[in-house]
This record gives C-alpha cells, structure tokens and sequence, in this order.
C-alpha cells in the first residue's frame, strides 16, 4: 500500500492494526463456536444418609480417541445446593 500522508512506518501501522483486528475476530469466533459436551444421561439413585444425594455409575472409555479400547466404571455421587448460584444473584 502507497503512504498517502507521508508518515514514516504508516504501511506497517495499518498491517499490524489489521492484523490485530483480525486475530481479535477469530479469537471472538471460536469462542462463541459450540464445543462438544458430555451430557449424556447418568442414572442417579438415592443413596447414603445425607437428604438429597444421590449416586450412579459413568461407563467412560480410556482413551476418548477410540484408538485405546476399553472402558472404565466410574462411581459418582451428586448433592445439589441449597443456595442460589451466584450468577442468578447478580441478575
């Protein structure tokens, strides 16, 4: 690009500003581009003495890839909260 004003260093200026602008927008998209999650359903059961918990068992595979066959059973328990979260107190 031709210097219109004369400025020493404008062409590398304007390079670095667009190149900010756009490593700015691809990092803004690939924020907002769904990933992948795991809400498979778990079959949960009350279980212990304390009011609320409940437990289940997670069959989830070594090796996510596929290339490590197998799979793992995993024990979970899970205790909602009481409170409000946080995030629903700020609104």
């Amino acid at each position: 690009m031709k210097n219109p004003r004369g400025y020493p260093g404008f062409s590398a200026t304007l390079a670095c500003l667009v190149l900010r602008r756009l490593a700015l927008a691809v990092l803004a998209a690939a924020f907002f581009v769904p990933t992948g999650s795991a809400n498979a359903a778990v079959p949960l059961a009350h279980c212990g003495q304390t009011v609320g918990l409940e437990c289940g068992r997670v069959d989830v595979p070594l090796d996510r890839s596929g290339r490590v066959p197998g799979t793992l059973l995993l024990y979970v328990e899970y205790l909602p909260t009481k409170e409000t979260p946080f995030a629903a107190r700020c609104s």
